[in-house]
């Protein structure tokens, strides 16, 4: 009988966990899935779906469902470069990869850029690339636009020139959004969440032309990366933290206050980096690259994650330790993007790891425990 109870213990434990795994798409069209358990337990990929378009772009979000509740999602948006049809999009629940719970179009968003969730689960903002706008939906019905900014070129002598959106990324408070008004002017937006455009803008001379991507740090900060080094923006200045030799591809934060930043030589080669802080920087790793380089932090276990050439790399953060790689056999396909996800828990707070199925399982545990020891 204790064996049994026993037996029941670790099952119904283990139905409680969440886990965050990076899931990735691929060239020939596949979204697969590298199972990420903790930092010392990392499993074979596996392709989970098939049938996607080759520039797919893929991206995690959660769902406000209840008070305190969200629900994880994995979108798939497929992209069209024109504005004759807006961008479609396949929404996976995140613990069932193999097959989509639904596809919707997103209206009014062509050729997205990036997208990502708000904090709460409420919204989801589309940077459209082909007529530079950012675009939010519901969380939970991404079809029909909730608001719209599209960005306005105000500067003289542009009229020939079509303005365009570099980049965009959404932060607990704030949206910042980086736009090219002519050749040789970036500017910079940072927006509230309704899109109002008053909140911050940071016009001509004040970011680097060269600025290619924005990430989210936390709190009002986020990070710029250029051509030649890295700048972080808060609410009211921009001030560059470091500078590269070669292009910044790609920008996350680490564990801390600092950030890892990704490098493109000449050569084609990445170099990631670890600034914690002015006086401390570190080369994590240098590995082959291409122009889509991807950098990802996988916060439940403190992984980073690279995808960089053919590979797609991961590290414990901290140590800067090198984990495991894999290549396009291993992952079914070149990989073409990469998100992290929580696969295993279908309702979970977004304000800490104790959710209504952990307290189950820690209430059947006290239960069966109770009736082992009067055994």
């Amino acid at each position: 009988m204790k064996k049994i109870l026993a037996a029941i213990i670790i099952l119904t434990a283990l139905s409680g966990i969440s886990y965050a795994d990076i899931v990735y798409t691929t060239s020939n069209g596949s979204l697969g899935i590298i199972p990420v358990r903790s930092a010392e337990d990392i499993r074979t990929p596996e392709v989970m779906y098939s049938g996607l378009r080759e520039n797919s772009l893929v991206g995690a979000y959660v769902v406000e469902t209840s008070q305190n509740k969200t629900s994880p999602y994995i979108m798939v948006v497929n992209r069209n470069e024109n504005v004759e049809a807006s961008d479609t999009a396949l929404i996976f629940k995140a613990s069932e990869l193999t097959s989509p719970a639904m596809s919707t179009t997103l209206n009014g968003v062509y050729n997205t850029k990036t997208f990502a969730g708000s904090y709460n689960g409420r919204s989801l903002f589309f940077a459209s690339q082909e007529d530079v706008s950012i675009v939010e939906f519901d969380a939970a019905s991404p079809d029909i636009p909730l608001n719209m900014y599209m960005y306005n070129n105000i500067l003289e002598d542009t009229t020939d020139y079509e303005p365009e959106l570099i980049d965009m990324a959404v932060g607990t408070y704030h949206i910042m959004a980086l736009f090219r008004a002519t050749p040789d002017i970036l500017e910079l937006f940072m927006f509230d969440g309704q899109l109002d455009e008053t909140v911050k803008d940071f016009r001509r001379g004040t970011i680097r032309n060269d600025a290619t991507n924005i990430a989210y740090l936390k709190g009002n900060k986020f990070a710029i990366g250029a051509e030649g080094g890295v700048s972080i923006v808060n609410l009211n200045t921009i001030q560059t933290i470091v500078s590269t030799d070669y292009p910044v591809k790609s920008i996350c934060r680490d564990t801390g206050d600092g950030l890892y930043f990704a490098e493109q030589s000449q050569n084609g080669d990445v170099d990631i980096w670890h600034y914690k802080n002015e006086d401390s920087i570190t080369m994590v790793a240098s590995i082959e690259g291409d122009y889509n380089c991807k950098l990802l932090k996988d916060s439940d276990y403190d992984v980073l994650a690279v995808m960089s050439g053919n590979r797609i790399y991961l590290y414990k953060m901290n140590d800067d330790i090198f984990l495991a790689s894999y290549d396009t056999s291993s992952l079914g396909g070149t990989p073409t993007n990469i998100t992290v996800s929580k696969a295993a828990s279908e309702e979970e707070s977004s304000g800490s790891n104790c959710d209504v199925s952990s307290m189950g399982v820690l209430m059947m545990s006290v239960l069966v425990f109770a009736l082992m020891r009067r055994k």
